[in-house]
């Protein structure tokens, strides 16, 4: 490999070095908010991903969000009236990869948890 070769791979390996110190996004982070944007907000107000703690967004809110982009079964479907049938997706909305990683960015960007409120009294 040439000197300048050296240097060039140096530099960069460097540089990917620095913007994981500092957080910087990478391609990974810019496609899961990218896909957020296109999906989430295709049924409602799309979320910032501190809008929730991490617990909340794996445990409650993705579960869920998987039965109603139809890649998990709604359990007691038949159950629903027919107009709420007729709204929910017969094939998934996705493919696995967009969705891990837009669970990816949201959890990734969520707070650990949050501060207790104090009582109001």
């Amino acid at each position: 490999m040439h000197k300048i070769g050296r240097i060039a791979v140096t530099l960069t390996i460097a540089g990917s070095i620095v913007a994981g110190a500092r957080g910087w996004t990478t391609p990974a982070a810019d496609d899961g908010a990218r896909l957020a944007e296109r999906y989430c907000q295709t049924c409602h107000v799309l979320p910032t991903p501190r809008d929730l703690d991490k617990p909340t967004w794996i445990a409650k809110v993705f579960p869920l969000m998987r039965r109603y982009m139809g890649m998990d079964p709604i359990p007691n479907v038949e159950k629903m009236p027919h107009a709420v049938q007729a709204l929910l997706p017969t094939f998934p909305a996705m493919t696995e990869d967009e969705w891990f990683q837009i669970a990816k960015w949201y959890v990734d960007a969520a707070p650990e948890s949050f501060e207790q409120a104090a009582p109001l009294n």
